[in-house]
C-alpha cells in the first residue's frame, strides 16, 4: 500500500481514522520479553503529523512482580517522555488508561515519524509471570 512517504514504515491511510499501535509484553520466564527490569522494546513509529490521544496496557495474567512491576513508555529507548514510570503497574488484570505526560514532552503534532518504546522498569524481583498489551492510539 502507497505510504505517501517514500522509504518509512509508518502509514498514512487514505481516510482519517484512529490508528493504534499494540505491542505484546510478556513478563513469563520462558520466551517473554519483558523477564527483567530496564528491558526497552520498540513497539513500532507512529507518522509524522500524527497526535497521540490514549495510552492503555491490557492485562490478562499480572506480572508476580506486584506493585513494583512498573512500565513506561517513551520516544528513545528507557524513555517516559509519554507515560511516566508509574504510568503502569503490570500487578493488576484488567485494562489501565495511563495519563500522558505533559504536552511540552510531546507535541501534539509529531514533527517526523517517531518511533515509541515500552520499558520495564520494575524494582525488586525480576517477574516470571505476566501477560500484558501496550496501546498506543493516534490520530492522523
Amino acid at each position: 500500500m502507497p505510504t505517501g512517504t517514500l522509504g518509512t514504515a509508518a502509514r498514512d491511510y487514505h481516510t482519517r481514522q484512529t490508528t493504534y499501535l499494540m505491542s505484546p509484553v510478556l513478563s513469563e520466564a520462558s520466551g517473554g520479553n519483558f523477564t527483567t527490569a530496564t528491558v526497552t522494546l520498540k513497539i513500532g513509529t507512529i507518522p509524522a503529523g500524527a497526535s497521540i490521544v490514549r495510552v492503555a496496557m491490557f492485562t490478562n495474567i499480572a506480572s508476580n512482580a506486584g506493585t513494583s512491576g512498573l512500565a513506561s513508555v517513551g520516544t528513545a529507548a528507557s524513555g517516559s517522555n509519554i507515560v511516566a514510570v508509574t504510568g503502569f503497574s503490570m500487578g493488576t488484570v484488567g485494562v489501565v488508561n495511563a495519563t500522558i505526560v505533559a504536552a511540552s514532552s510531546v507535541p501534539v503534532l509529531l514533527a517526523a515519524d517517531t518511533d515509541i518504546y515500552v520499558t520495564n522498569v520494575s524494582t525488586g524481583t525480576a517477574a516470571t509471570a505476566g501477560n500484558h498489551q501496550i496501546g498506543v492510539e493516534y490520530l492522523l
